[in-house]
């Protein structure tokens, strides 16, 4: 583990907020990259058990992500302990889809947002999970391009309760395209000003992206089955073919939509790099380039896709933006999780710091006594005024840290106390589609603090008047200068006392 490592570690814990690495799930393989550090842990798939990003043999796959979890947390790791994941799918073909609105914000963007993906959607909106992101917001112009995705509820659903089951909790779920670009945005040479194209192939396929502003615009995926049809392999020829005909295309759907000229093109393979960039230069120009992320140690592409997730893992909630295919219950559950992890940390700390501090107070007390006991024996005591003051003071510090004793364990019951009541405003502020950012606990009488992010200052205003008709809550106070407006969403603070 290096320095950076530690120092990142050390300040997650001091901010009781878990680490959140990335999951890369496809037909063949399970692949982990940690969030923050160089852990990457890895299981291979037997045929048959995903399908097209399917779960096809349930016990299998739970046996697979039973055994990842050991090896990321290690064999004697408790059993309620989980690992949080931003899960990235390879095998599954994410519809996606760029369009633009007139320059909207807050909820007239979220109406006209939800108008689009209700008609976007393939076989009715009640069939899919929705995620949308804004990619770009363009005054001048009056535009403003969002990218949206949509994923079937059966398979969400099902792979989310496999998760769950085998010690996952998950963070967001994301096509591997978005994963991907995340990674171009780290690649050396990468100029977030152009628009490039990635090649990226593996087990599943050939996957070409448009990245352009350092985002996902356009995804073109080709399954090897598709290219095999009913021959018994894959020729060189054949294969050649299929990298031209899917970058040629890629172009051409770039010029019809964009004026300016395309950048780079990235190449990141697993076993048919040298191949790509050998057909790319010979028929695009020379464009090609290998896509390197900088880290350290270097990664090979199998892990580009896990590592994306990672990337995304590193924000804090609170700053993450891009789309999400989870539901919305799977969020709630999530969110549950996180206060409950919040609040079992320092359930843990506050005791284990206070016991520690009474070792080393009654360790004082027993040497104190004892040399002051060893002093009368000897008729060494011998006090003037200066020292019998030190001692005075001494004894009235003891008695200080006594009183703080009390205070913290006044503290601690008080967290106990309110953990229902925390329970209850997880859930008001989930239903209201609020995401709280931090909340601060005092004393039995203090007031209770949060801060959090909204879709509208309308959510905002509605969940102050519940939480005043809640029984459980008093004396509700939101100032209406500490709602802000960032971008698409609001901030704000509020705060309230716990009744009895």
């Amino acid at each position: 583990m290096t320095f950076r490592d530690l120092v990142h570690k050390t300040f997650v814990l001091l901010e009781a907020r878990p680490m959140v690495g990335g999951l890369e799930v496809s037909d063949s393989a399970l692949r982990f990259v940690a969030s923050g550090s160089s852990f990457a842990a890895s299981v291979r798939l037997g045929p048959g058990v995903m399908s097209a990003g399917r779960i096809e043999d349930p016990a299998a796959f739970g046996a697979a992500l039973r055994e990842l979890r050991s090896r990321i947390l290690g064999r004697r790791a408790r059993s309620s302990a989980r690992v949080n994941v931003v899960v990235s799918l390879s095998s599954l073909h994410i519809y996606s889809q760029v369009f633009a609105l007139p320059f909207l914000e807050g909820e007239s963007l979220e109406k006209a947002v939800a108008l689009n993906l209700k008609m976007a959607l393939p076989g009715g909106s009640e069939n899919f999970y929705a995620g949308w992101q804004v990619l770009t917001r363009n005054s001048s112009s009056g535009r403003v391009e969002i990218l949206s995705a949509f994923l079937d509820k059966g398979t969400a659903d099902d792979l989310v309760a496999a998760l769950r089951a085998g010690g996952f909790s998950l963070f967001a779920i994301e096509s591997k395209a978005i994963s991907l670009a995340r990674v171009t945005r780290q690649a050396s040479g990468f100029d977030p000003h152009a628009a490039s194209v990635v090649v990226a192939a593996d087990t599943e396929g050939l996957d070409v992206l448009i990245v352009r502003n350092g985002y996902l615009q356009f995804d073109y995926f080709n399954t090897w089955k598709d290219l095999q049809g009913d021959a018994k392999s894959i020729t060189l020829e054949s294969f050649q073919a299929m990298v031209v005909r899917s970058v040629s295309q890629i172009q051409n759907f770039y010029n019809s939509h964009w004026k300016e000229p395309l950048g780079d093109i990235f190449v990141g393979a697993t076993g048919m790099q040298q191949e790509i960039m050998s057909v790319i230069g010979s028929d695009f120009g020379g464009k090609a380039r290998e896509l390197v992320p900088l880290t350290s140690p270097p990664l090979t592409p199998e892990w580009f896709i896990a590592f994306g997730g990672a990337l995304r893992g590193r924000l804090p909630r609170k700053d993450d933006s891009e789309l999400s295919l989870l539901g919305i219950d799977a969020q709630a559950q999530y969110h549950e999780e996180q206060i409950e992890h919040f609040l079992s940390f320092w359930r843990l700390l506050v005791p284990l710091a206070l016991g520690v501090l009474l070792i080393v107070f009654a360790g004082a007390i027993f040497f104190v006594g004892r040399v002051n006991s060893s002093l009368q024996q000897q008729g060494l005591l011998r006090l003037d005024p200066a020292q019998a003051r030190e001692i005075e003071s001494l004894k009235e510090q003891a008695r200080e840290f006594n009183r703080s004793i009390e205070l913290v364990e006044a503290v601690n019951a008080a967290a106990e106390r309110k953990a229902p009541l925390l329970g209850k405003l997880l859930e008001i502020a989930s239903r209201r589609g609020i995401t709280i950012n931090r909340l601060a606990i005092g004393g039995p009488s203090d007031r209770i603090a949060l801060t959090g992010t909204a879709g509208s200052d309308k959510a905002i205003s509605e969940l102050k008047e519940e939480l005043k008709i809640t029984p459980g809550f008093k004396d509700v106070d939101l100032p209406l200068t500490d709602i802000r407006k960032n971008g698409s969403t609001y901030t704000f603070s509020i705060s309230f006392l716990a009744s009895s």
